[in-house]
C-alpha cells in the first residue's frame, strides 16, 4: 500500500480520551505527526481537509488556550506510523511536572500493543539496549548491546499475549506474536521498533526496520503494528486508546474483555 493510499485510509482525526485540570490524553491516529515539522506549509482555512496533519496543530486549533505552551503541551511523541495515547499538559507548570514523572518513571507508565514477526517466548522478558542516530539524513537509529559515547540507553519489558500465523499473499504462513510492551523511563527514539528488530523480531508492517507488509494478507495497515494502548497516571483511572482494527486479527478474544486494572 502506497503512502498516499495510507493517508487516505487514515482520514481520522485525533480525539480526547480523558482530561483533568492539569492534562489532556489524546488518541493519535496513524499517519499523523506528533509535533508540527518546522517547515510544514500552513494550510489556509479554505483549503480542503488534510489527511495526516500533526497533533500539535490539532491541539492549537481546538484548544486556543494552549497557544503559549511549548509543543501545545505535548510531553511525549509517537512516530508518524504509530497510533495511540499521547499526553498534553494544560500549562507550563503542569508540563514540567509531567515531564519529570516520565523521566523518572515515577507516577506515569506507558504500555504498547505490538505485533512482531516470529515466535516470541511466552515468558515475559526485558531488554536493555543503547540507541544512537545514524549518518546525517537517515531516519533510522542504530542499536547496540554495548554502551557508546553517542548512544542513549533504552529499556522495556514485555510479555507475549498470543501467538498466531499470518497467511501471506503468496500462500505461505509467517509466525506472528502479539506482545504487551512497557517502556521503562522516558524512552529513546524508535526504541520499540529498532529494539525488537535488533532481536530479529521486526514489527509487522515496519519496512524501515525489516518488517513486511504482505499485500493481500489480513495485515493491511495503515501505519505499523505498534499502538500506544494505555497510560497509567497516578491518581487517575487508566487511560486507554481503543485497539485499532488493524491489530484485532492477532489478539485473543478474551483480551478485549479484560479490564485495564486486570492488565496492570
Amino acid at each position: 500500500m502506497g503512502l498516499s493510499q495510507q493517508l487516505i485510509r487514515s482520514a481520522l482525526r485525533p480525539s480526547v480520551l480523558a482530561e483533568t485540570a492539569a492534562w489532556i490524553a489524546i488518541n493519535k491516529p496513524p499517519m499523523w505527526h506528533s509535533v508540527a515539522p518546522g517547515l510544514r506549509r500552513r494550510v489556509q482555512q479554505e483549503d480542503p481537509p488534510r489527511f495526516g496533519g500533526s497533533v500539535e496543530e490539532w491541539l492549537r486549533e481546538t484548544r486556543p488556550e494552549l497557544e503559549g505552551v511549548r509543543d501545545a503541551g505535548l510531553v511525549q511523541r509517537l512516530d508518524f506510523v504509530t497510533s495511540g495515547c499521547m499526553l498534553a499538559a494544560k500549562d507550563t507548570a503542569s508540563r514540567a511536572a509531567l515531564e519529570e514523572q516520565i523521566m523518572s518513571h515515577e507516577g506515569i507508565r506507558k504500555k504498547y500493543l505490538v505485533l512482531v514477526e516470529g515466535d516470541v517466548d511466552t515468558l515475559g522478558s526485558r531488554f536493555e539496549l543503547f540507541f544512537a542516530g545514524r549518518y546525517r539524513g537517515s531516519s533510522k537509529v542504530s542499536v547496540s548491546s554495548r554502551i557508546s559515547p553517542r548512544a542513549r540507553p533504552g529499556s522495556c519489558t514485555w510479555s507475549t499475549i498470543h501467538q498466531t500465523v499470518l497467511e501471506t499473499g503468496g500462500g505461505q504462513t509467517v509466525p506472528v506474536s502479539a506482545l504487551e510492551v512497557e517502556l521503562i523511563g522516558p524512552g529513546s527514539r524508535h526504541q520499540i521498533r529498532a529494539g525488537f528488530a535488533h532481536m530479529r523480531w521486526p514489527i509487522v508492517g515496519d519496512e524501515e526496520y525489516g518488517g513486511s507488509r504482505w499485500e493481500g494478507s489480513r495485515w493491511e495497515g495503515p501505519g505499523i503494528a505498534l499502538h500506544a494502548h494505555s497510560l497509567f497516571i497516578d491518581g487517575a483511572p487508566p487511560v486507554v486508546a481503543p485497539i485499532p482494527a488493524r491489530l484485532h486479527w492477532a489478539l485473543p478474544h478474551d483480551y478485549f474483555d479484560a479490564s485495564e486494572e486486570e492488565k496492570r
